[in-house]
């Protein structure tokens, strides 16, 4: 477990500002699986620090926790003079402070191509799906399904573009957050965006720096991609996925999945609802800090109820649907995950309508696990009194 490494920080990157790598990795599509990265202090920080002329293929990287300050990625934080990243996916949570992507940090005078990142990226400025920022670079039929937050210089795929930089026969479709300067694809940029397109919809966003909004029905249809090769590039199950890579797997085509999952903390009971997705699914599954809850049957209705839980433990969650494409079982695209924290109160479910009632010392101490909440206290409450502990 690479958490254990160097006292908690993990795994050293491969190359870094001082002594770059400039060889060549082929993965043969092996995976490298739960890569842990604390550095938040640190930059160049990923699988690989920093590349120079180097050439990294044929690689999956999933369950990856990568924690860095400049130059974040998954695979690496930064690619330099002529490196080339082909055939790539990335999955996992990405945290960083600049130049920040799912799975690059930052690229100059360098190439990605048939690349995937279906990640969590946070930062604060030049945050991307795939990439944060890219300075004479080509991004080639890749694609982003990562869920994207920062503060400025913000896109679904790529943060910013700039300095004859060209994105060709791309596309994203995760949720991207920020406070200004943000787009659905790209973030502000300078570079050449060709037949590349967005999901306005799972997006929340309807402007970007280059490429075209498009629908999920739409983005769900091979008619919508003229330009795109899909005999040697490209593949799509029609009015079901997203399109896929032709090296991916079955198993890895994107599925538009259940949107806006939504929480209620109600005296420890936390309740879940969410919406249907695109197309019916045979039915839903629930996880709780990323472990599949009904393992035995799908859910079949679009709420969930989850009462095994501890006092003041926060829980997260997220949902997937499940859908049978030709005898296979395949599952959607994740929701938007929420954190719940189980506290006890006197009554109410914290709505301005129906807010928690206060009326014990542990009542009130649970108040700060749900701030957002509306309370109402009900009786006197002598903080001085026994018993009652906070360990």
């Amino acid at each position: 477990m690479t958490e254990n490494w160097f006292g908690g920080e993990g795994w050293s990157p491969i190359g870094n500002e001082g002594i770059r790598f400039i060889g060549s990795y082929n993965g043969q599509y092996y995976t490298i699986d739960r890569l842990y990265i604390n550095r938040q202090n640190s930059s160049y920080i990923g699988l690989f620090g920093q590349t120079d002329g180097a050439s990294i293929s044929n690689l999956r990287v999933t369950n990856a926790y990568i924690r860095g300050s400049y130059r974040t990625g998954i695979l690496a934080g930064s690619i330099d003079s002529n490196s080339l990243i082909t055939n790539i996916y990335s999955a996992g949570e990405v945290y960083g402070s600049d130049s920040v992507g799912g799975l690059i940090g930052y690229c100059t005078n360098s190439g990605v191509e048939n690349s995937v990142s279906y990640c969590e990226v946070y930062g604060e400025s030049y945050v991307g799906g795939l990439m944060g920022i890219t300075y004479y670079g080509s991004i080639i039929s890749s694609y982003s399904l990562s869920s994207v937050s920062g503060r400025l210089h913000v896109g679904g795929l790529i943060g910013s573009i700039m300095s004859n930089s060209l994105v060709y026969n791309c596309f994203s479709v995760g949720s991207v957050t920020g406070e200004a300067l943000i787009g659905g694809l790209i973030g502000p940029s300078s570079g050449t965006v060709t037949d590349s397109y967005w999901n306005t919809e799972s997006s929340g966003l309807d402007n970007s720096w280059g490429g075209q909004g498009r629908t999920t029905a739409q983005m769900l249809q091979q008619s919508n991609y003229s330009s795109w090769d899909f005999t040697n590039t490209w593949t799509i199950l029609q009015n079901v996925s997203y399109p896929a890579l032709s090296w991916q797997d079955l198993s890895d085509y994107a599925l538009p999945g259940p949107v806006n999952l939504t929480g209620l903390q109600e005296n420890m009971v936390n309740h879940l609802d969410w919406e249907v997705p695109y197309n019916i699914p045979l039915g839903y599954r629930v996880y709780r800090n990323g472990v599949l809850m009904n393992e035995d049957e799908l859910i079949t209705v679009t709420s969930y109820t989850d009462s095994d839980l501890v006092q003041w433990e926060e829980e997260s969650y997220y949902v997937t649907a499940a859908f049978e494409i030709d005898n296979t079982i395949l599952e959607s695209l994740k929701t938007n995950t929420i954190s719940l924290t189980a506290i006890v109160v006197g009554g109410g479910n914290g709505t301005f309508e129906n807010p928690y009632l206060i009326g014990a010392a542990d009542h009130l101490y649970s108040a700060r696990f749900v701030r957002r909440s509306h309370f109402l206290q009900a009786n006197d409450i002598d903080l001085g009194a026994p018993p009652w502990i906070v360990v």
